[in-house]
């Protein structure tokens, strides 16, 4: 994180006992409990779950390196519009100009 982050730098985690040596390089270290199943820091706790499930198997159909974060940014931006994604979908397709099959390419 020393290499990474602004030693000025608001940062919040968790109550994690590994982040108490970093009160002394930030000094607005903010650490507040967890709660249930990550509600204090939902970004963070879909990105874990995505992480956990791309572990478990998620990428075996991934061909090329680049694959596997473009894989990843897609599941952790898709988690927040689950509810309109029909809506959403439906509006791309009547809204972007038909694609015909002698375009595509392999």
């Amino acid at each position: 994180m020393k290499d990474h982050i602004a030693p000025g730098a608001k940062v919040t985690t968790d109550q994690w006992t590994g982040y108490a040596p970093l009160a002394k390089t930030f000094e607005s270290l903010a650490r507040k409990p967890s709660g249930r199943k990550g509600s204090n820091f939902p970004e963070l706790h879909r990105a874990v779950m995505n992480l956990k499930g791309w572990l478990r198997g998620m990428h075996h159909h991934v061909r090329d390196l680049q694959d596997h974060p473009d894989e990843c940014c897609y599941r952790f931006n898709r988690s927040f519009m689950k509810e309109g994604i029909f809506n959403n979908l439906m509006a791309r397709m009547v809204s972007t100009p038909p694609c015909h099959i002698k375009n595509i390419s392999d």
